[in-house]
């Protein structure tokens, strides 16, 4: 699958999490719905080899597995303890 194409404000957020990762071992996407976020997936992918993405709740799984990450990367809902 080819990676879509970023907008320049994504290219400065795969820049920001590559630099945090330098440091850091995980590192949490956050952001309102089409920022951008599952477009980030493929290029961190190629950039480091391997990505773990968890989702937050069922909708952004399913987002993930219709985009086609879930193949290549692991996609499960995840709900955070009150």
């Amino acid at each position: 699958m080819t990676a879509p194409a970023l907008t320049s404000h994504q290219q400065g957020a795969l820049c920001d999490v590559l630099r945090l990762l330098e440091t850091e071992r995980v590192v949490a996407l956050r952001g309102l719905a089409g920022t951008g976020k599952t477009a980030l997936i493929p290029h961190l992918a190629d950039a480091l080899g391997k990505v773990t993405v968890v989702a937050m709740t069922n909708k952004a799984a399913e987002v993930l597995r219709a985009k086609g990450e879930a193949r290549a990367h692991h996609a499960e809902p995840r709900h955070p303890i009150l």
